[in-house]
């Protein structure tokens, strides 16, 4: 389904994109209008059910293509040579971010994905696109030894990825308020203040 977006205008691609996600982020796939969607996106209802069967289909299709996009970025983006931890999952939070910047509805959109499912669910859907990513980011080149002994480090991982993740989701929420661009280079400052405090506090003395 994601060759149907291909084939689209490159210009009319990103704002129904953009569009559908935010209708569908808001109000969850029940409750969006298609009449919305091509009202905000300024397509036409007979040129998105040429392209789109139907409201499944097209949510389907930004669901497909949310985690391909994600995955491949991650894959792509990371600096695998790198064993700190905790560098990885801000490396992760930071190209999440630039992906965001390029698509501002897709984290509200990729919670109505996710939701009702377990982790194992949302695991099996991320991996349909990059097989055992998650034991990538965990466990590839990793230096677990940066920790301080007695560490629960299987608690920390989870404690990091939990702050990043609100991070990010309240960061693009305040953007979204206030009408700003998101100025990744800026977060990234900010967010480095916060990762030091977590190496301090973790981290063996260097």
């Amino acid at each position: 389904m994601e060759v149907v977006l291909a084939k689209m205008d490159s210009e009319k691609r990103a704002r129904l994109i953009n569009c559908a996600m935010k209708e569908f982020g808001k109000n969850g796939f029940k409750k969006a209008s298609t009449n919305t969607i091509v009202k905000e996106s300024g397509i036409s209802k007979g040129l998105l059910y040429h392209y789109f069967s139907s409201k499944k289909t097209l949510y389907d299709t930004l669901r497909n293509f949310t985690l391909k996009l994600l995955s491949e970025a991650i894959q792509n983006g990371v600096n695998w040579e790198s064993g700190d931890p905790i560098k990885r999952l801000d490396e992760i939070t930071i190209i999440k971010l630039n992906v965001f910047k390029k698509f501002p509805h897709m984290l509200s959109f990729s919670k109505t994905m996710y939701e009702g499912l377990s982790l194992e669910d949302v695991k099996a859907m991320i991996e349909k696109y990059n097989p055992n990513i998650y034991k990538k980011v965990y466990e590839y080149n990793i230096d677990y030894t940066l920790f301080k002994e007695g560490v629960d480090i299987g608690k920390a991982m989870k404690f990091l990825q939990y702050f990043l993740d609100k991070y990010a989701e309240d960061t693009l929420l305040q953007l979204h308020q206030t009408g700003a661009e998101i100025n990744v280079s800026e977060i990234e400052k900010d967010l480095n203040q916060y990762l030091e405090m977590y190496r301090k506090a973790f981290y063996k003395d260097s």
